[in-house]
């Protein structure tokens, strides 16, 4: 059909991702919400022919596993049953395809994602710079999680995702009762009695907030943590998406209204963030800028486009509600049922001494670097010492997609990991 070979090929290997793409998030899959009837369907496909035609970063139509495989890194799915009843997707990389066999034991490190993001977050800057490489070629056993309600994992030993329970979590419940499972789960399959962890936004969120509410276990089972862009005190946010969730109350409208599930992945939005750069390059700055960066010209943006086109992976309206509740007054609190409920801030005193880095880009719209000023005060008010790093001219998605001149923040962490281990 084309006029040569090569521009055939791309094409028909971007459409049988197309169509691997409408099977697994599928006409009939719980993926899509509901029912995708097959005019969209149609559109889906030829939008994401398209699309992958012509950025050709094969990595945008692979999934984590593929993605990884592809780059020649070994790969495993684990499933992971939290006491609470959810079935987490785990991802392994525990060395290189190179590496000779057997393979040496390797300190195993936890990699936990953002709210709406999913385990290829740390792989979306391919092996040079993505944050899950750099760790494994560092030496380390690297285990990522997918979230409960992300795509990945949407599976319950009693609901379904149309059941209200399923979605009745906020990072409180991730980090209480996702982290303990996948860290004792880490612990029983590679021996290693303490485990790294390292994170991304909502992911050092509920960390802390684990930290403050499960402190023994965190002190028998955390060797060190790396949380890179997190948010404890939102208030000070400069993010215009934030501040109009705030303002709107889009989450708890949606909430009283009965969409329990906020911002599932959909091929169709996942297209169209890829799509806008093609259409008008600078709206790609615009949505990084509008999202969280006050910089977007110190985001990769050729991989971008990988990190858009699995986003966004979703999460309960419940979770996404609690981080807006944080908007409305200063302060690291506990998830309110009611604006008239009382606030209950987590304990900071609680949290064991154990070795945590926070990095923050000072760029950072999300989480403002005076909001992680005044939550080192606090920690220091609670007798805590806990390691803070600020980054000049980069945000927040630069952490998972820097431009090479932006990567100093992973030997860092790397560094910080090793300190902890002698």
């Amino acid at each position: 059909f084309f006029n040569d070979t090569a521009t055939t090929e791309i094409y028909t290997q971007a459409f049988v991702g197309s169509v691997r793409c409408v099977q697994e998030t599928g006409i009939n899959a719980e993926y899509m919400g509901y029912k995708m009837n097959y005019i969209t369907a149609c559109l889906a496909i030829f939008l994401y022919t398209v699309s992958l035609g012509s950025c050709f970063d094969p990595d945008i139509y692979r999934n984590t596993t593929e993605q990884i495989k592809a780059h020649g890194y070994l790969s495993e799915i684990h499933d992971v049953t939290t006491e609470d009843g959810y079935i987490l997707t785990v991802i392994r990389i525990p060395g290189k395809e190179s590496e000779p066999r057997p393979m040496k034991k390797k300190q195993p490190v936890y990699m936990q994602p953002g709210i709406f993001c999913m385990a290829d977050v740390f792989t979306a800057a391919g092996p040079k710079k993505g944050a899950a490489y750099f760790l494994v070629n560092a030496g380390y056993d690297v285990w990522i999680v997918n979230s409960r309600g992300t795509f990945y994992s949407k599976k319950h030993i009693k609901y379904t995702t149309r059941d209200k329970e399923f979605w009745e979590f906020t990072l409180e419940e991730q980090g209480v009762f996702d982290q303990r499972a996948v860290f004792e789960y880490i612990v029983a399959k590679t021996g290693y009695q303490k485990v790294h962890f390292w994170s991304h936004s909502q992911g050092g969120t509920q960390m802390m907030a684990a930290l403050t509410l499960d402190p023994e276990f965190y002190r028998k089972r955390l060797l060190s943590a790396v949380l890179t862009g997190p948010v404890f005190r939102f208030d000070l946010t400069k993010s215009p998406f934030i501040k109009l969730m705030n303002y709107t109350k889009f989450p708890q409208l949606a909430y009283e209204m009965g969409s329990y599930e906020f911002l599932p992945y959909n091929p169709m939005i996942a297209i169209s963030l890829v799509w806008i750069k093609y259409i008008i390059a600078p709206l790609h700055y615009f949505l990084i800028m509008f999202i969280a960066d006050e910089n977007p010209t110190v985001v990769d943006m050729d991989k971008v486009d990988v990190f858009f086109a699995h986003f966004t992976g979703g999460t309960s309206t419940k979770a996404f509600k609690h981080l807006i509740q944080l908007t409305e007054q200063k302060g690291f609190y506990k998830y309110r049922e009611r604006s008239s409920d009382p606030i209950v801030l987590y304990p900071l005193e609680k949290i064991p001494d154990v070795p945590v880095a926070v990095f923050s880009g000072r760029g950072d719209l999300l989480s403002t670097p005076e909001a992680l000023l005044w939550f080192q005060e606090e920690l220091i008010k609670a007798g805590k010492n806990i390691y803070f790093k600020f980054y000049d001219d980069i945000g927040h998605i630069p952490f998972l997609t820097p431009v090479d001149s932006r990567c100093s923040f992973l030997s860092d962490g790397v560094d910080f990991f090793k300190a902890a281990e002698t």
